[in-house]
C-alpha cells in the first residue's frame, strides 16, 4: 500500500527485488505507481505489535 495525500491509502501490486540489512527493495508492477518519496506501507499495526514501542516505530528504551 502506498499513502497518498491527505492519508489515503491505496494498495498496489509490487515485486520484490535486493534484500539486506531489514530493507526490501520493491518494484511496482504499474510504472509509475511508486516514485521516490512515496510513503510505503509495509505491514499493519495492532495493538499487540505496539506493546513497548515508543510509537516511533522503535523499541522503547
Amino acid at each position: 500500500m502506498v499513502l497518498g495525500a491527505g492519508g489515503a491509502q491505496t494498495r498496489i501490486e509490487v515485486t520484490t527485488g535486493a534484500t539486506g540489512d531489514g530493507y526490501v527493495e520493491i518494484r511496482p508492477r504499474t510504472a509509475g505507481q511508486v516514485t521516490e518519496g512515496t510513503r510505503v506501507i509495509t505491514g499493519v499495526r495492532t495493538d499487540a505489535s505496539l506493546a513497548g514501542q515508543s510509537g516511533t516505530g522503535e523499541s522503547a528504551p
